[in-house]
C-alpha cells in the first residue's frame, strides 16, 4: 500500500516538475525569439533579450523614408537630443549600468498623416516606436530600452477649436494643460487635470493622469470625449464622435 502511494506521489511530483519546467522554457524561448510579440507580461525590463528586429539593413531603408515623410530637418540624430528624449530627472525607473535609454532617431511629425506614415514604415521594418510629448512623466516609459524611433509631438501643439456651447475643445497631443487653461481662461472655462508642470495632453491621456484635483473632478479618463488614434500598423481610427447637440429641436451629430 505504501509503495503504491509513494509511486503515485512520485509520479505526480515528476509530472508537475516536467510541466513547470517545460512551460518556463517555452516562455523563455518565446521571449527570446519574439521579443516584440510575446505576451509574457512578467518579463523584466532589464532582461537582455536578443533583438531580432530592425538591424542595419532595416535602418538603411528606414532613414531615407523618415526624411521623406517629415522632412530632412525634422529627423534628428544629435546625441544630446537622443539622450534627452530617453530620460528625465523625475522618472522613478532607474536603468541598470548597461541598459539603453536613448532612441536611434527622433522625428518631429506635423500632422496625423505623417505619424501614420512613420508607423507604417516602423511596422514594415519591425522598428520600435516611442511617443514623446512633454517628457515629464515618472513612469519611465519614454526610455527606449530597445532603441527605435522617438516620435516627438513638439510641432503638434495647437488648440484646434474651442466649442464653448458644448464645453469641449479639440487639441493636438503636444498642447500643454497649462497652455490650454491659459486659452480657456478668457472664455470662463477650465480644464481640471493637473499632473504637473510641463505635461502635455498626449502624455496625460497615455498615462491616465490625475493630479491634485482628481478627488473632486476625476482623472484624465473623465475628460476625454474622443481620440484620433494611429495604430501600430499606421491605421487611423476615431474612438467616438463629438457629443450630439440639438438645433431647433433637431438632433445633429457633432
Amino acid at each position: 500500500m505504501w509503495s503504491r502511494l509513494t509511486f503515485v506521489a512520485w509520479t505526480f511530483f515528476v509530472s508537475s516538475l516536467t510541466f513547470l519546467y517545460g512551460n518556463k522554457m517555452a516562455r523563455i524561448h518565446e521571449i527570446a525569439v519574439y521579443p516584440l510579440t510575446n505576451h509574457w507580461s512578467t518579463a523584466q525590463i532589464r532582461r537582455r533579450v536578443p533583438a531580432y528586429y530592425g538591424g542595419g539593413f532595416a535602418w538603411d531603408n528606414v532613414v531615407p523614408m523618415l526624411r521623406a515623410i517629415c522632412g530632412p530637418e525634422w529627423v534628428d540624430f544629435d546625441p544630446d537630443e537622443l539622450a534627452r528624449h530617453g530620460m528625465n530627472e523625475w522618472q522613478s525607473y532607474l536603468p541598470g549600468p548597461l541598459a539603453r535609454t536613448a532612441p536611434n532617431v527622433v522625428v518631429y511629425p506635423e500632422n496625423t498623416e505623417q505619424i501614420s506614415d512613420v508607423m507604417r514604415v516602423a511596422h514594415k521594418y519591425k522598428i520600435p516606436v516611442i511617443p514623446y510629448a512633454g517628457g515629464t512623466s515618472l513612469e519611465g516609459h519614454i526610455s527606449a530600452n530597445r532603441g527605435g524611433i522617438c516620435i516627438d509631438f513638439a510641432r503638434m501643439d495647437k488648440v484646434v477649436a474651442v466649442h464653448e456651447d458644448d464645453l469641449d475643445v479639440v487639441v493636438q497631443p503636444g498642447v500643454g494643460w497649462e497652455e490650454l487653461n491659459a486659452e480657456l481662461e478668457g472664455r470662463g472655462l477650465w480644464f481640471p487635470p493637473d499632473p504637473g508642470p510641463g505635461a502635455k495632453i498626449g502624455g496625460m491621456i497615455g498615462t491616465g493622469c490625475s493630479g491634485t484635483n482628481a478627488g473632486r473632478y476625476g482623472t484624465m479618463k473623465d475628460w476625454v470625449i474622443n481620440l484620433t488614434v494611429v495604430l501600430a500598423d499606421g491605421t487611423i481610427i476615431k474612438t467616438r464622435r463629438r457629443p450630439r447637440y440639438q438645433t431647433n429641436g433637431k438632433v445633429i451629430d457633432g
